[in-house]
């Protein structure tokens, strides 16, 4: 008999503990909230004002926002935010006409006239 009660008086005290964690990780996941982009990377302000213009050349516009996504992909973001880090990135769009292709070395362009 005094073994089934310890069983017993054991079962309880686990399925207890077990239901306070269980409601303590539930409550810490539901405070987790989106943040804004501007949270996330304060690099994505200074992108907006900078690189959405004409003003800079394509390598710039390009090595800037390289920078911005390494800055805002970040562990344990919430969906939101990462959706919201992913439409940043496909709503980039370099200015194509600045476009200025890498100049080949001297030597390249030597054995290309031969």
């Amino acid at each position: 008999m005094k073994n089934l009660f310890t069983i017993l008086l054991s079962a309880v005290a686990g399925a207890i503990t077990a239901l306070l964690f269980q409601r303590a990780s539930s409550i810490a996941e539901a405070a987790r909230k989106s943040r804004s982009l501007e949270e996330i990377t304060p690099l994505y302000k200074e992108m907006v004002e900078k690189y959405t213009g004409d003003d800079q050349l394509y390598t710039d516009h390009q090595k800037a926002w390289i920078q911005f996504v390494r800055a805002a992909v970040q562990p344990n973001m919430t969906e939101l935010e990462a959706q919201e880090v992913a439409q940043a990135v496909l709503s980039f769009h370099p200015p194509a006409y600045n476009f200025n292709p890498p100049m080949p070395a001297s030597w390249e362009k030597e054995e290309r006239q031969s």
